[in-house]
């Protein structure tokens, strides 16, 4: 039997305890706001905007056949494209951000030295000497 990866198990569970926190803020959110979605930040809504302008004229801008450059990101409005006539448009931006949360934090703790996780394990073992 093959013995269970340890740093993958790891990575596993550091991206479902991030997405897991993330929904846990996301139902708050909704709880506190009579169950509307809102972002706290106008940027979401400027790329969501831009996103639907390109898939429906293909101009690169907000007023149509104006093509301007009102983004403070030129990738975001390129990434949300191809959701821009779907009826979960809106919830796009935290979909991918909730995915990319969860994937950077299983990277970075797969970029950790083997022994990390055992050091504060080790810590907490010791008796106390005062």
């Amino acid at each position: 039997m093959k013995k269970p990866d340890t740093a993958h198990q790891a990575a596993w569970l550091a991206a479902c305890l991030t997405a897991l926190y993330t929904l846990c803020l996301l139902a708050i959110s909704l709880w506190r706001n009579d169950g509307t979605f809102v972002y706290a930040l106008d940027d979401p809504y400027i790329h969501l905007d831009l996103a639907k302008q390109i898939a429906t004229t293909g101009v690169y801008g907000v007023n149509p056949g104006e093509i301007s450059s009102p983004s403070s990101s030129i990738l975001w409005p390129f990434l949300l494209v191809p959701f821009a006539l779907t009826p979960f448009f809106v919830y796009m931006p935290f979909i991918i951000g909730l995915v990319s949360a969860a994937a950077s934090a299983a990277v970075l703790v797969r970029l950790c030295p083997p022994g990390m996780n055992k050091a504060g394990s080790t810590a907490l073992d010791r008796k106390s000497v005062v």
